[in-house]
């Protein structure tokens, strides 16, 4: 479903490969051999923590402030994020800022600062770099395309 999603591009297709994404992440976790089979606290943790990102994305996030929200260590949640997701917290809420990102330039005229500014970059050099390294074109060619 999310490369057929990735191929058509519909309207707000990153929402729906980002839903694909954490449901195939819900469905592998219970198979994991370091994991209980039954419903862990710490697949419930993850949830919250996933919230929390959903909802709060386009702000500041710091480790220190989810890992306070864990209620464990900086270096606690750093490791146990990416053992059970895969991927670091930080490239997580980047993807999640692009993929926001992306759907603004194909739905708005915005200008690419206030994009950037909405999606939780507060450098625009900075934003411009992590998209073309994300989606292989700068946010103008993006748009354009």
């Amino acid at each position: 479903m999310a490369e057929r999603l990735s191929e058509a591009r519909p309207k707000g297709y990153e929402l729906g490969v980002k839903a694909a994404i954490l449901r195939l992440i819900s469905l592998l976790i219970p198979l994991s051999p370091d994991q209980p089979r039954e419903e862990s606290p710490y697949l419930e943790r993850l949830k919250l923590v996933l919230n929390r990102v959903e909802q709060d994305y386009t702000h500041p996030l710091s480790i220190r402030e989810i890992s306070d929200f864990c209620g464990c260590s900086s270096s606690h949640f750093m490791r146990w994020f990416r053992q059970m997701t895969g991927s670091s917290f930080g490239h997580y809420v980047n993807e999640r800022r692009l993929a926001y990102s992306a759907e603004l330039l194909r739905q708005t005229d915005d200008k690419i600062i206030s994009i950037a500014a909405k999606a939780g970059y507060d450098n625009l050099s900075n934003f411009n770099r992590q998209f073309k390294s994300r989606y292989g074109v700068t946010p103008g060619e993006y748009r354009k395309k």
